[in-house]
């Protein structure tokens, strides 16, 4: 249902619009490829981050938190995202399994809306069972939004090698709270994260599991990832995307 109604009510209210404000140039370039929309009628304004809720957190403020999930304060892989394919959470497991071979007691966490798809929920705890994973991979369905800043600051990573996004903001949440993210080769997540992320090249779980392992072993490229991050913030923000958007208004 949530398909038909994407494809019918989208395309006509996005035709009869006077004016789009597209999140990124790769929905922008989605637009004007798949429904033959005028390039000149689309602005790119980048969506911002809350940076008073999303900010660096000492371990022993983020610790009193993550205690009620069970959690240890830079012990465990991070996803944030609803249970849906397009997210490749199934290939962020079977990365995991690599890496779980090799490391002791460090967990893979999986929060977000796990009824969402139940369908695609179901594959993923099949495949999870099918690893031999259950006691590493922790289910923490929907987490209240005032927690996200303390399970963001207490992960070695955010791990989002999405087959599609079309902004990708969990990034920009994890860069404020400090912490590297892993993320696809997409478009619209190159766009989001600069040169700071640890990018997947093909978006296969051998190479994620890759990354994974350099982010345990490599405490220099961790750090310089997490560095660049911080200075990559500096271009997104609420207020920038409010006078960008009150802007076009304006001409309009």
């Amino acid at each position: 249902l949530r398909r038909i109604s994407f494809k019918t009510r989208v395309p006509l209210a996005l035709r009869a619009s006077s004016y789009i404000i597209s999140v990124s140039y790769s929905t922008k370039k989605d637009l004007i490829s798949l429904l033959s929309l005028d390039e000149n009628k689309i602005s790119v304004v980048y969506e911002g981050y809350d940076s008073r809720h999303f900010t660096r957190l000492g371990k022993d403020k983020a610790q009193s938190v993550l205690a009620k999930y069970s959690l240890e304060y830079g012990r465990y892989f991070l996803f944030v995202g609803n249970f849906t394919p397009r997210k490749n959470i199934i290939g962020v497991v079977e990365a995991f399994s690599y890496v779980a071979r090799l490391t002791d007691k460090i967990p893979l966490v999986l929060t977000g809306d796990m009824d969402f798809n139940r369908a695609y929920t179901d594959l993923i705890i099949a495949k999870v069972k099918d690893l031999q994973l259950e006691p590493r991979v922790h289910f923490l369905d929907y987490v209240p939004y005032k927690d996200l800043p303390y399970l963001y600051n207490g992960a070695i990573a955010l791990v989002f090698p999405s087959f599609y996004e079309g902004f990708g903001l969990p990034v920009l949440e994890a860069m404020a709270c400090g912490i590297p993210a892993i993320v696809s080769d997409i478009n619209s997540l190159l766009e989001v994260s600069g040169n700071s992320a640890f990018c997947v090249r093909n978006n296969k779980s051998e190479m994620i599991s890759f990354n994974f392992l350099d982010l345990l072993l490599n405490c220099k490229l961790r750090r310089d990832c997490i560095n660049g991050g911080k200075v990559w913030l500096k271009s997104f923000s609420w207020d920038k995307t409010a006078l960008e958007v009150f802007s076009i208004l304006k001409s309009l």
